[in-house]
């Protein structure tokens, strides 16, 4: 079975966070929002794309297909304003590092259009499956 690649959250604390103007946080607020809507359990069940791309990215989605795909509408956005926006406005919500993919974001609970614990699964599928015998 092939090794699973390991998630790594990104903290607070890394040095991303940008200056606090009104403008930024004008910015920010509307990724947060976007991000929100986009990975709320409502959204999870019903957009394909964002169906596809969670099992395909380990539970999250790269943060770059959701800028080529037009979430963010035609408003630049930088990485460090994504994360900055999960970090300091979306609750529910974690950017982690995926060796040789990216960062992506995903729900902390784990939800995903098919079952709440489903990233937890995926994180812990390192672990040998328990025989019933």
């Amino acid at each position: 079975m092939p090794k699973q690649r390991q998630l790594i959250p990104v903290i607070p604390d890394q040095g991303l966070l940008l200056m606090n103007t009104p403008d930024v946080e004008r910015k920010l607020a509307r990724i947060a929002a976007i991000l929100n809507e986009t990975f709320s359990i409502d959204n999870l069940n019903s957009d394909k794309f964002i169906q596809r791309h969670i099992r395909e990215d380990r539970g999250g989605i790269i943060i770059d297909r959701l800028r080529r795909a037009g979430y963010f509408g035609d408003m630049e956005v930088e990485d460090s304003e994504i994360f900055d926006a999960v970090l300091g406005k979306c609750k529910e919500l974690q950017i982690c590092a995926v060796p040789l993919k990216g960062y992506i974001i995903r729900r902390k609970d784990g939800s995903t259009h098919t079952t709440p614990t489903h990233i937890n699964a995926l994180s812990s599928s390192s672990q040998p499956p328990e025989s019933s015998t």
